[in-house]
């Protein structure tokens, strides 16, 4: 695994940031801390856990902001497999939004943010070039084999459509999938222990819309005087 990258003295944060009025103190300093990592080391790969700790926030808290900043188009992720392998080996985050004087840093009514792109390449009749696509479908691929292997392991099949969209989100905002897999297994292994009647069991929409590998699962046995739901929603005891 490559080593994380972080910073441990200062941030930049660009002077045309203090002029978005749409994003939080947090988000620009995140914006910052990327925006540094670009400058001094040439590309970014912080985990999500590494920015929490760096900003004493919660690892939830970072992905909503990155979340945000990825839909107004401000920053964005491309993600990293080891060679021949499913594995995701870096997750790279990138400002794309900088200011020039053809746009005055004057943000576009749709996303927020203008078009920008490198110097010296021709814009596309459509604004999108085939190697930003292709990266996009690569990514889209990894991404459907990832979640058609763990939707396999979950227990509740229903709400599948649902399910992949918030899978598609989380890994964008950073969750590796091997975490979603081992959260999943957890799952399983206390709907057995708990012996837990099928009715109480979440569906997969539910479970992923919930980002419940973020939950903590007991996978205590039950005994003698352990409670068990009962149908009307509450306990009794065996």
């Amino acid at each position: 695994m490559v080593e994380e990258q972080d910073i441990k003295y200062f941030t930049q944060i660009p002077a045309w940031v203090d002029e978005l009025d749409n994003i939080s103190d947090f988000q620009a300093r995140l914006i910052g801390y990327i925006y540094t990592f670009e400058n001094i080391t040439g590309s970014a790969f912080p985990s999500n856990q590494r920015i929490a700790k760096r900003f004493g926030k919660s690892t939830k808290t970072v992905q909503t902001a990155l979340s945000d900043l990825y839909d107004k188009g401000i920053i964005e992720s491309s993600l990293v497999y080891k060679s021949d392998s499913k594995i995701i080996e870096k997750r790279y985050l990138k400002v794309i939004y900088r200011p020039t004087p053809e746009n005055d840093g004057t943000l576009s009514p749709k996303s927020g943010i203008p078009y920008t792109q490198k110097r010296g390449e021709a814009t596309p009749e459509n604004g999108v070039d085939n190697k930003s696509i292709n990266k996009s479908i690569n990514r889209l691929n990894n991404n459907n084999v990832h979640f058609e292997e763990i939707w396999s392991l979950y227990p509740k099949k229903s709400g599948k459509k649902v399910a992949e969209r918030e899978f598609n989100k989380a890994i964008k905002n950073g969750v590796n999938p091997d975490d979603i897999k081992n959260k999943i297994l957890e799952y399983n292994k206390q709907i057995e222990v708990k012996q837990t009647p099928k009715q109480f069991i979440k569906q997969g929409s539910t479970w992923f819309n919930q980002a419940c590998w973020e939950d903590e699962y007991d996978l205590t046995p039950i005994n003698g005087n352990a409670k068990t739901p009962m149908k009307n929603g509450g306990y009794g005891t065996r």
